[in-house]
């Protein structure tokens, strides 16, 4: 083997193993997100009663008497909120990708079709054809 095939055989094993190992790392990504909030409030309510009685007696002494009383009013509130949303984004599927194509030869236009699916990991496979009938098929690698 010739120094130039060489080469290009080394180009073709290190941009299939880069996209092999870009294959293998596509997994699905999860993120989950967990918001907890708990709350809770106390009111101490104190309410004052005052009574104030005036009691005069006939021989005219006047007596007063003050009743104070203090009422007591408590409320607990708890509020617990959980929020939790999960995002999960699946890897890439497997595709059939169909191309139109289009070239000249020798200044006449010719068209044809591609079609290539995704056979292992990054590989593709796929056929193609042209108005000059002429066939063919390729392989290729996804990056």
């Amino acid at each position: 083997m010739d120094t130039k095939t060489k080469a290009g055989l080394i180009i073709i094993a290190m941009i299939t193993s880069f996209s092999i190992g870009r294959f293998t790392g596509n997994k699905a990504e999860i993120t989950t997100r967990t918001q907890e909030s708990d709350t809770v409030k106390q009111n101490d309510n104190k309410d004052t009663k005052t009574t104030k009685v005036e009691v005069d007696k006939p021989d005219g002494t006047k007596t007063v008497t003050t009743t104070t009383e203090i009422v007591e009013h408590k409320t607990t509130v708890s509020n617990e909120i959980i929020k939790s949303s999960t995002d999960v984004i699946p890897p890439k599927a497997n595709t059939l990708n169909v191309s139109a194509l289009v070239g000249m030869d020798k200044l006449i236009p010719l068209y044809g079709i591609s079609v290539t699916k995704q056979l292992v990991g990054p590989i593709t496979v796929g056929g193609f054809g042209l108005t000059n009938g002429t066939l063919g098929v390729s392989i290729g690698v996804n990056f």
